[in-house]
């Protein structure tokens, strides 16, 4: 019987299936402080994440049974990264459905899965593929956007270079929120030392921010700012 999660205040995530992209996510979350439980049938794969994820869980996740012990229905966000086992990820998304699960993001391998996972009426379908395409595009159209991607609907990060008429200015000197309504998450230093920035924290040439806002807002600070 799984254990209950310490803090039942903060926000809990099962993430189902441990390959490339669920490991990821499962770190992410976990370095952000949210409460994690890591489920795989492949045991290497769950024991990779044991010092990282809150719980790791060796498991069938396709099976409802297994499911209904998790207690699925417990998590605020349930994440499907099965692989390529496309049977099973539709199985496993149809059962947490089911149970009662209250958010569910599916990973899809291709449009045809994607189509399916929508049917059985999955929250949020992700094709890992087809959102790396996107981001690289959105890269070619501005070299100095390193990367953008949105989090939540309506809310994107993105990393840029600093703007020129940035560099030896202040955050509170800028008063960046009061001008563009954006954030600014994180200072990375030419020499990749990364930064949170202070009120007084100093832009220098050469480094690049990750900022946060609204989607509107931050490609309204790329078109405006980070233009060639």
């Amino acid at each position: 019987m799984l254990k209950r999660f310490k803090n039942q205040t903060n926000k809990q995530y099962a993430i189902i299936g441990l390959g490339r992209f669920g490991t990821q996510i499962a770190k992410v979350l976990t370095q952000n402080g949210y409460e994690v439980l890591a489920v795989d049938k492949c045991e290497s794969k769950a024991a990779a994440l044991s010092e990282i994820a809150t719980h790791t869980v060796v498991a069938d996740a396709s099976d409802e049974a297994t499911l209904r012990r998790l207690a699925i229905d417990n998590f605020d966000v349930v994440i499907i990264a099965i692989g390529e086992d496309m049977q099973a990820s539709i199985v496993c998304a149809l059962c947490c459905k089911e149970l009662g699960a209250k958010y569910i993001v599916a990973k899809a391998s291709n449009e045809k899965h994607a189509k399916i996972l929508e049917k059985i009426g999955i929250n949020k379908i992700v094709i890992p593929e087809a959102d790396s395409a996107l981001r690289t595009a959105m890269t070619l159209i501005n070299p100095h956007v390193s990367e953008i991607m949105e989090l939540e609907e309506g809310y994107s990060v993105a990393e840029v270079d600093v703007p020129e008429s940035w560099v030896g200015d202040t955050l509170v000197g800028l008063k960046i929120r009061n001008r563009y309504n954006i954030n600014v998450l994180l200072v990375i230093r030419a020499d990749s030392a990364a930064v949170i920035p202070e009120p007084e924290t100093v832009f220098n040439a050469g480094d690049n921010i990750i900022i946060g806002g609204f989607s509107e807002d931050v490609k309204q600070f790329i078109r405006q700012e980070i233009s060639e």
